[in-house]
């Protein structure tokens, strides 16, 4: 653990990891339904595997094609789920690799994109 790092470093630090854990709570509907975490879009541009919690919010963006999941909550679990990925190194790497792909769907100007083309539709 590094501490706070300037935002400009962040893929550094990112593609320096073996792994990146997304440990978002169950507890709170705000995390397991309506969070989007910039955070998950910053793991998947990287390249590197990924451990996120088995939520709906987390799953909007990500599928178990991408990243492994773990039981939200869990740490016995989530330590399991990191342990496969160590093991598992060429298994973990496809799926970082397929995330990495399908973050390019949500780039800045695809966002763009759809919101224009939302209001000339709706004009």
């Amino acid at each position: 653990m590094v501490g706070r790092r300037p935002h400009g470093e962040i893929p550094i630090w990112l593609r320096a990891a073996d792994v990146l854990v997304l440990p978002n709570t169950a507890r709170e509907n705000i995390s397991k339904y309506y969070t989007s975490p910039v955070k998950l879009f910053e793991y998947m541009a990287s390249g590197r595997p990924i451990v996120a919690s088995d939520l709906p919010s987390v799953k909007a963006l990500v599928d178990e094609r991408m990243a492994v999941f773990f039981e939200p909550d869990n740490p016995k679990d989530l330590a399991d789920k990191i342990h496969w990925v160590l093991e598992n190194p060429q298994d973990a790497q496809n799926l970082a690799l397929l995330a990495q792909e399908e973050v390019l769907r949500y780039t800045w100007d695809k966002r763009a994109g759809c919101i224009i083309e939302f209001i000339e539709q709706n004009k």
